[in-house]
């Protein structure tokens, strides 16, 4: 039996009998690729969280893909020397976007306590406002 499993993987067969596929099927197995090695990187440093609406986890998926888009851009405008295909470098590019996007907010939000003088503001608060360059502690 397994002599002949072997036999049928070598088989060379006329290609004229076998049917044509379309174009779509070809150009969508010559690309494929593409999806698959962005789901490879994405999982590392991923938003998505455990859901069972769709619309939630394709927009979770949808700001990967930009985050991704963001450091591959990032690493393009950079003449620098920099090993980039470390997964520290993608890491350290999503902390920086992070800053940059929450930095007007979190100003806002800064100049609000400091209107109404509060006294007691979550350590945690801080420790972003500190991160993001709003004030220096």
């Amino acid at each position: 039996m397994s002599f002949s499993f072997f036999l049928s993987i070598l088989y060379v067969g006329n290609e004229e009998n076998v049917p044509k596929k379309p174009d779509v099927i070809k150009f969508y197995n010559k690309n494929k690729d593409g999806v698959e090695n962005l789901d490879k990187m994405i999982v590392n440093y991923t938003f998505a969280r455990k859901t069972k609406v769709w619309p939630v986890k394709f927009f979770m998926y949808l700001i990967d893909f930009a985050a991704h888009n963001s450091v591959i851009m990032k690493k393009y405008s950079n003449n620098q020397a920099i090993n980039t295909s470390s997964i520290y470098y993608r890491r350290k590019c999503l902390e920086e976007l992070a800053i940059d996007l929450m930095k007007p907010y979190v100003e806002e939000r800064y100049s609000k306590i400091e209107e109404n003088k509060f006294r007691y503001v979550d350590k945690r608060f801080l420790d972003c406002i500190e991160k993001t360059g709003v004030i220096k502690r």
